[in-house]
């Protein structure tokens, strides 16, 4: 007999049966709605007829809804399947026997209070029989879905209780609780113990079901059940929009909080318009709806926007966060994830919290206003009041003392836009001024942390205490309710389309396009809409943006009839001018303006100004490819060309986009996007135009582009502004086809010339490395070769970066197929770019030529005979800059605090470089005397040796000076952290290396305390942290070392942040350490390879295993929940990666690797994945008997060697010999070499597999083979 499915406890909360039917005769009756009005129309009179027809419409709308949506809100909980799963399980969680009727459960919980459905008795007169049929209804809900059919009778009682409920909640939860504590105690219920757990274990489900925040519990056992069953029957009977608000009086009643009690309602304070015509508050507060404020959690709390009701605005996350946490000063509202985005909400957010709390005199500050370079001129600190109070002053808003600012909100919006590090001191010293003040409140906004934005180690670190102290409040994306809620309340209908409208960015674009197209218009107008508005192409947030441009194009030429000239200069801004501003203040912000010369200008008035008034001449050629010019509009603009400037723009209605303001100090303009989602999209269309305008200008080969305006730092901006200029190309193209064939194309198949083609190339190559398309290295030549040979008129014109890139790429190439004279060549032409072009501050040549001699050195130690193109001699010049190199450093490290401007071997000497010079001196020195042992012993009497030991000191000394140049180089930086690692002089002059086993003769051992370095770890993390710390990316790689050296306790950070050697004397973690390692492993993840999940993961394993009550890192409580669902993700992810199962089964060509080895070492409780435990010991040995070669893993092979035919008669000794060199050989590489230190590493956190399982113990115990048990003992000597 089959076995019952066990039904699970969401589908006995809510009766599925019930609900279908319920669906069923709803649609029945919209339909037989449907067919009586359609008979109705049939004699009706005209005026009859039109509010029928407006019914019929209403009926088809609705059926047509719930036909494809089904019931709504979706319901998690009734009185029907609370009866179900406290009565009729098995054992019964309220006790055997306890199985009463419907109308007696509902007395036992609602007897005696204002629930009680006895007292419509008394109330209305109703029968017995009455009250059954309401109760029967009331049990599943329906009358709270939206369609409620013939439920509809239960609806005025429902929203009576609700009504009372929401008045006092406390007071009613209360009530609820008393009467089931009555019951309990007079009916016998058992609610301790197991009953407790498993009511406990119902409301846990119910709640996450229900996607609400966990809660910090006061109360255990008896007390706790009864609070959650309370909550459970009152959100069954009434509404699921009844559960507590985090923070509200309901809330901390359920948690069991002392003093919880109902707050009266206030009379709401006026609305305070925060807009100002300078342009300061340049939003209209009336356009923005309240269901568009993103939610927003504070330590995994979610704060919902309440509904205006009785006459008071709606109260905004924010405002119900500063009332929860009253005595906070410094609160930090930051994006997460997906909303680390502009246009998620942040801005919006704080004007309306400045709008509806009048009382706290808010003052509302757009940091980058304030912080840029332009404006600190103009702002010095006088006797020690901040800079922004004589900022506000400037702007009308006087605050002579500290006392002017007693109980004020002070909002400071856009910490991601200081990106100067005067700025990032000057704001620094200013909020430690400000926070000295205790009754003045501040609100900060950015798009990330700050510990996680370029500016933190521009000055943000220096204090990471003020940020500690702050509430973390995380704005969250707009959830697929809320979306929905807007698009209905707004007349919408949610497309297929809109499932990516995940900002209040996106859903305004959204609503206010599909408005406009929802209107029909004049055959007059149609002609004006066919052109501006092309068919739209794809569904992504560029096809949106670019299609709302469009379309207010259309509505401005609509609303100005006639006047075609206005109209065509508005569209001609919108759609190029403003880019252009745009893409300038982006790379601003984006872009080292120290690495980045074109982005170190300050986009000020004069430069927005200069740039509107070059774009139509920059344009003007080429305007009539674009696909609005194609057929005509052109006459018009030439003939108005000289109205195409600043101050045509600010005659136009294209102003509204880009606001403007005087600055009576300086008499000039300072120039603002109306928000930073509007500015980023603009910038990105303008990558997107300069390709298309490049690609057209090579096609037609009659147009000239040159000049600054043609200027773009495209290698130096980040993926996610590449991905979206590519979706704004697939707008301009007609579809992602067109564009993607000329990429993967390459340059054979477009033709490519001049600066222009240059531009294309370089754009060309950059896009196909965001897209993941082959073809950038094809690009990336072409672009070189066209910036090379440039006229040199053109020399001020950035590319640099592109010859350089190339170079080190044909070197790179050269070097790995063994041909390294002309890779040397290769990488001394990068050297004298670097030479010729001072300015451009990179020294990656260097590093280049000193990888081109390492590989020469790693394959002749790896027993690699020479090639016919393999180096043979040092340039006299490389080792006389070598030698220079050393003596500079030490001549720096003597001078000790000292530290100048400028060295002549080492140029511009960077405050930055400071801290790795101690770890470049320990490289240096240990080569230096590697080299003077050799030298000494007039090199073993070969040239080969000099060569292999000079070329090797050599190339250590040019990458250190790559390392300590102004330019940093990163690839310099990690290969020198990993030497530290390594212990690379004592790798490099291992015995057991092939060349030397093969020429013994030429080997001379040096004393291992000579070049043994006892600060290595520490030397490598100085090293690494300098990569880290620039503004490049997120620099995976460097993060992961990092990460990487902190859990193995190598090196340690002290309570203010400082590097330590390790392993010190407390194995846990301490606060610096955990929010140093959030941030690290975090940004390790954010390359797509296999390996680089496995530090976040190990990281989640030691976070989970800590004993305290909280997580708290960075400034907020982690939820345990959600650190176990992440590390499962990634564990199984990178189990899928690294390709472990196919590992652990030995399957041909996939031995067990050193990423299986550590991941096996963080399987936990979790159990991602299945464990077989015999398939992971039998891999755990084949890795370390491979690893470690024993006596007997020797004597084995040697019997085996001895069995072959082939080794007949051969010598047993001089086999063995030969054999146990091979397993006994070490390889050279300039990459991570494991080592024994490393495999003892890896073998102790192995080790807590036997916490996992106690199979595991015999292995870790060395039981098994000898072969096994001397691998044991060489781990755990």
């Amino acid at each position: 007999m089959p076995r019952k499915r066990e039904i699970p406890w969401q589908e006995r909360l809510v009766s599925d049966k019930k609900r279908k039917d319920f669906q069923a005769a709803v649609t029945a009756d919209l339909t037989k709605g449907i067919a009586g009005i359609e008979d109705a129309l049939c004699t009706a009179s005209p005026a009859e007829g039109t509010d029928l027809k407006r019914k019929l419409n209403q009926y088809r709308k609705a059926l047509e809804r719930l036909n494809r949506m089904g019931l709504e809100p979706r319901r998690h909980v009734t009185l029907w399947g609370l009866r179900e799963v406290l009565c009729t399980l098995r054992p019964p969680i309220l006790g055997v026997g306890k199985a009463p009727a419907m109308e007696t459960l509902m007395d036992w919980v609602f007897g005696g209070t204002v629930f009680d459905i006895q007292l419509l008795r008394q109330k209305k007169n109703l029968t017995k029989k009455s009250i059954q049929n309401k109760l029967s209804i009331l049990q599943h809900g329906c009358f709270q879905y939206r369609e409620t059919g013939n439920q509809e009778v239960c609806k005025e009682y429902a929203e009576e209780l609700l009504g009372l409920y929401l008045d006092q909640p406390v007071l009613r939860l209360e009530q609820v609780r008393n009467r089931l504590e009555e019951t309990c105690t007079g009916c016998g219920f058992q609610l301790d113990g197991e009953a407790a757990l498993r009511v406990d274990e119902l409301f846990q489900g119910v709640r996450r079901e229900m996607g609400k925040p966990s809660i910090s519990w006061q109360v255990q056992g008896r007390e706790r059940a009864l609070r959650q069953l309370s909550l459970l029957f009152v959100l069954a009977l009434l509404t699921e929009g009844c559960y507590p608000v985090p923070g509200s009086p309901a809330a901390r009643w359920l948690a069991g909080e002392d003093a919880a009690s109902d707050v009266p309602v206030s009379p709401a304070p006026a609305r305070w318009d925060l807009s100002r015509d300078d342009g300061i508050f340049q939003w209209n507060m009336e356009e923005i709806a309240d269901e568009l404020i993103p939610d927003v959690t504070v330590e995994g709390q979610a704060f919902h926007t309440l509904p205006a009701q009785n006459g008071r605005p709606c109260s905004t996350p924010m405002e119900q966060i500063l009332s929860r946490w009253d005595s906070a000063q410094l609160f930090l509202l930051c994006g997460e994830r997906d909303s680390a985005v502009s246009g998620a909400g942040k801005t919006t957010s704080l004007r309306l919290l400045g709008r509806y709390v009048p009382q706290l005199n808010p003052i509302f500050v757009p940091l980058s206003r304030v912080y840029t370079a332009y404006e600190m001129r103009n702002l010095k600190k006088e006797n020690g009041r901040p800079r922004l109070l004589t900022w506000l002053a400037l702007q009308g808003i006087p605050l002579p003392d500290d006392s002017a600012l007693a109980n004020r909100l002070l909002i400071l919006d856009g910490l991601d836009e200081i990106t100067t590090p005067e700025g990032v001191r000057a704001l620094c010293d200013d909020l430690m001024a400000l926070c000295s003040l205790p009754s003045l409140r501040i609100i900060i906004s950015s798009k990330l942390p700050p510990a996680e934005l370029a500016a933190w180690h521009l000055g943000l670190r220096d204090v990471a205490n003020l940020w500690r102290s702050s509430v973390p409040c995380r704005i969250q994306t707009i959830g697929s309710a809320q979306r929905l809620d807007y698009l209905r309340r707004s007349g919408q209908e949610q497309s297929e389309d809109s499932e990516g409208l995940n900002t209040p960015f996106l859903l305004t674009l959204y609503g206010s396009t599909q408005r406009f197209l929802s209107v029909k218009h004049t055959p007059v107008f149609q002609s004006i809409r066919d052109r501006w508005l092309p068919a739209a192409i794809g569904t992504g947030q560029e096809a949106l943006f670019y299609r709302y441009l469009c379309v207010q194009i259309c509505r401005w030429c609509e609303s100005c009839p006639g006047d075609d000239v206005r109209s065509e200069a508005d569209a001609f801004f919108l759609l190029f001018a403003l880019p252009a501003v745009a893409f300038r203040m982006l790379a601003h912000q984006v872009c080292d303006s120290y690495y980045v010369p074109s982005a170190a200008q300050p986009v000020d008035g004069e430069t927005v100004e200069r740039l509107i008034g070059e774009s139509f001449p920059a344009f003007r050629q080429l305007l009539r490819y674009f696909p609005q010019y194609r057929n005509g509009g052109l006459e018009m603009l030439a003939a108005q060309s000289d109205v195409l400037n600043a101050a045509g723009l600010s005659a136009g209605q294209a102003a509204a986009v880009l606001h403007r303001s005087f600055d009576p100090d300086t008499l000039e303009w300072a120039y603002h996007f109306v928000n930073h989602a509007m500015r980023d999209n603009l910038a990105m269309l303008h990558l997107a135009n300069l390709f298309y305008a490049a690609y057209y200008q090579q096609q037609k080969q009659q147009i000239i582009i040159d000049g600054p305006f043609w200027d773009c730092p495209v290698h130096y901006l980040p993926q996610p502004v590449l991905k979206g200029a590519f979706g704004f190309l697939c707008q301009l193209f007609g579809g992602e086809e067109p564009i993607r064939n000329i990429l993967q194309g390459g340059p054979e198949n477009t033709p490519c010339a001049g600066f222009s083609g240059y531009l294309l190339c370089t754009l060309a190559a950059e896009l196909c490395i965001a897209m993941g398309y082959p073809q950038q290295r094809a690009w990336l030549a072409r672009a070189a070769d066209l910036r090379a040979s440039l006229d040199p008129s053109c020399s001020a014109n950035p590319g640099v970066e592109f010859i350089v890139l190339d170079l080190c790429e044909q070197a790179r190439e050269l070097r790995t197929e063994g041909r390294f004279v002309p890779a040397a060549q290769a990488a001394r032409k990068t050297i004298q770019v670097h030479q010729e072009h001072p300015e451009f501050k990179n020294s990656d040549g260097y590093h280049s030529l000193a990888k081109v001699y390492l590989e020469q050195v790693t394959q002749a130690l790896n027993g690699r005979n020479p090639g016919a193109e393999w180096l043979t001699a040092i340039l006299p010049e490389e080792r006389a800059l070598a030698d220079q190199v050393w003596t500079a450093l030490h001549a720096l490290a003597d001078r000790g605090t000292d530290w100048p401007e400028t060295d002549p071997v080492l140029g511009r000497l960077l405050p930055q470089s400071r801290p790795v010079l101690p770890a470049l001196l320990a490289l240096a020195d240990r080569a230096r005397l590697r080299l003077e042992h050799y030298q000494t012993s007039d090199w073993m009497g070969s040239g080969t040796m000099r060569f292999l030991v000079e070329s090797s000191y050599v190339a250590k000394l040019l990458s250190i000076y790559a390392a300590f140049h102004e330019g940093a180089s990163g690839a310099a930086l990690n290969m020198l952290g990993c030497f530290c690692q390594n212990q690379q002089e004592l790798l490099e002059n291992n015995p057991e290396l092939t060349f030397f086993q093969q020429n013994p003769h030429l080997h001379s051992p040096i004393p291992q305390e000579s070049l043994w370095d006892k600060d290595h770890a520490l030397h490598a993390w100085q090293l690494y942290l300098r990569i880290y710390q620039i503004q490049r990316g997120l620099q995976p790689y460097s993060a992961r070392c990092l990460a990487d050296l902190l859990l193995r306790r190598q090196v340690r950070l002290d309570g203010s942040g400082e590097a330590l050697t390790g392993p010190g004397q407390d194995p846990s973690f301490n606060q610096a350490e955990l929010d140093f390692l959030w941030e690290t492993t975090n940004r390790s993840c954010s390359r797509e390879s296999k390996g680089n999940q496995l530090c976040r993961i190990r990281f989640l394993n030691e976070l989970l295993e800590r004993q305290e009550p909280e997580l708290y890192i960075q400034g907020t409580v982690r939820d345990r929940v959600s650190l176990e669902q992440e590390l499962e993700r990634r564990y199984r992810r990178e189990w899928e990666d690294c390709q472990c199962a196919a590992r652990l089964r030995k399957e041909e060509g996939y031995p067990p690797d050193l990423f299986t080895i550590m991941l096996l070492a963080e399987y936990g409780p979790l159990r991602p994945v299945p464990m077989e435990v015999e398939a992971w010991k039998s891999a755990i040995r084949t890795f370390y008997q491979a690893q470690i070669p024993t006596p007997a893993s020797l004597e084995k092979k040697l019997s085996e060697a001895l069995r072959d035919p082939r080794n007949r008669g051969a010598d047993r000794d001089a086999l063995g010999e030969r054999l146990r060199a091979d397993l006994s050989r070490v390889r050279y590489t300039t990459g991570y070499h494991l080592g024994m230190d490393g495999l003892r590493l890896h073998w102790d956190r192995l080790s807590r597999l036997t916490r996992v399982s106690p199979e595991f113990d015999a292995l870790f115990h060395g039981q098994g083979t000898l072969e096994w048990r001397q691998v044991v003992d060489c781990l755990t000597a």
